[in-house]
């Protein structure tokens, strides 16, 4: 298995979530290797090698959490924007949503299915 060097570590998320990456680099002890850091559905996910402590995965866990408010491109309090079944799910502000919304607009059906009933007479 392949893992990511510290000085990596921040070159897998955008800007905004970088003070995110160094809360968890001053906190994780030379023995806990990072398996992975990227952005998923909209929250940082880390996942670091079986040497982890409790204490450690906490943090883990509260960094994803707080992830989810922060704008992955500048690190102003953001929200999980996109729309089920699109692969563009993302935690921005209001400022970076105006920028992206095309790409979070889910395309209206041309032509809706209709069903006729069948008459139970």
């Amino acid at each position: 298995m392949q893992f990511l060097e510290r000085y990596q570590a921040k070159n897998e998320v955008d800007l905004g979530w970088w003070s995110l990456i160094d809360r968890l680099l001053v906190a994780l002890p030379e023995n806990v290797r990072i398996k992975a850091i990227k952005q998923k559905w909209g929250v940082l996910r880390i996942t670091l090698d079986n040497n982890a402590d409790e204490k450690l995965l906490d943090l883990v866990r509260e960094l994803e959490t707080e992830s989810s408010t922060i704008c992955e491109f500048c690190g102003k309090t953001g929200e999980i924007r996109g729309a089920t079944g699109l692969r563009f799910v993302r935690c921005l502000c209001d400022e970076h949503f105006a920028e992206r919304q095309h790409l979070y607009v889910l395309p209206k059906p041309i032509n809706p299915v209709k069903r006729k009933e069948k008459n139970n007479e």
